[in-house]
């Protein structure tokens, strides 16, 4: 009869538990009010732009 829980198997099933706590661990980490805070600008720069092309055509 097989031994259901050999040395092979525990090692496979620690890794994946060991691979999934990392995966989840990581995300949960993940700051990204930086790269927000530079589109909010690049958005204010775009909006400024389209003021002042608004404003040219108009003198034209």
């Amino acid at each position: 009869m097989k031994q259901l829980l050999n040395p092979s198997r525990i090692a496979c099933l620690f890794a994946a538990v060991l691979i999934s706590m990392a995966a989840l661990l990581s995300c949960s980490q993940y700051d990204d009010t930086g790269i927000k805070d530079s589109i909010a600008g690049l958005q204010e720069r775009i909006d400024n732009l389209e003021k002042y092309v608004q404003e040219m055509q108009s003198n034209i």
